[in-house]
């Protein structure tokens, strides 16, 4: 595949490198070199760095490895990802392009949680994978940009609000079991030790010679929220923070 892969760059260089621009031939040219270096036996680190120095005049640090994002893509995909140079973006979006928007959605949808998404995570994978793999570029953008991605990408940033809790308190069941429950308790409460005074002086029960004392054992109820101290998250649009 690879043999391949070298002959048909050659020959699309050397049939339509003239109607290339600079920037597009340069590209081939610089992934034809890795590829051909590769294919003669030269490790991948080697490969990239010849092809820059052959190629560019003038090259950036993070070149070499930016050959080698191109080349994997090409090989995959048999093109060149689109170039967004000199294209205004309100034309042409890098958030629009269809492989760019699969790969953002797997990962919010790895990184989705109770917590919502971290801006800040999101904008690192986009410097560290989407630009780099994608468009060639190695930069970074700002908290904002991310932002406009995430809605651009159907999330919303949402106030945190609680929920409301029906506990049916009013329900003629629950009357009925309120009165039953109440008239159990008033019964019990004869052998349950009571208390009284600012010193909480014990009262001696009177019990029957078969009763023994019983001891009402309570417990408070704590609700503990999974965004408490939080007012908006990320969420999908169409969901709700709990």
């Amino acid at each position: 595949m690879l043999c391949e892969r070298i002959a048909q760059l050659r020959n699309d260089l050397l049939n339509n490198g003239k109607m290339l621009t600079v920037f597009k031939y340069n590209r081939q040219r610089a992934v034809y070199e890795y590829l051909t270096r590769l294919n003669n036996g030269y490790g991948k680190m080697k490969a990239s760095e010849e092809a820059t120095r052959m190629v560019y005049i003038i090259s950036k640090p993070y070149t070499a490895k930016w050959i080698r994002s191109l080349a994997k893509f090409y090989l995959n995909h048999k093109s060149f990802p689109v170039s967004y140079r000199g294209k205004h973006q309100k034309y042409e979006r890098l958030v629009d392009n269809e492989d760019v928007v699969l790969s953002l959605r797997q990962w919010l949808r790895q990184e989705s949680g109770l917590n919502g998404i971290d801006v800040a995570h999101f904008k690192q994978y986009i410097e560290d994978f989407i630009l780099p793999e994608c468009a060639g570029i190695q930069k970074t953008i700002s908290i904002r940009t991310a932002e406009r991605w995430l809605h651009i990408l159907g999330y919303k940033y949402e106030g945190y609000r609680k929920g409301i809790y029906h506990d049916g308190h009013e329900w003629e069941d629950i009357i009925t079991y309120r009165k039953e429950f109440l008239e159990v308790m008033k019964e019990l409460e004869q052998r349950m030790a009571r208390y009284e005074g600012e010193e909480m002086d014990a009262i001696l029960l009177v019990l029957r010679p078969e009763e023994r004392e019983l001891i009402l054992i309570t417990h408070d109820e704590c609700i503990f929220y999974t965004n408490d101290g939080k007012k908006k998250i990320w969420i999908p649009d169409g969901e709700m923070p709990l």
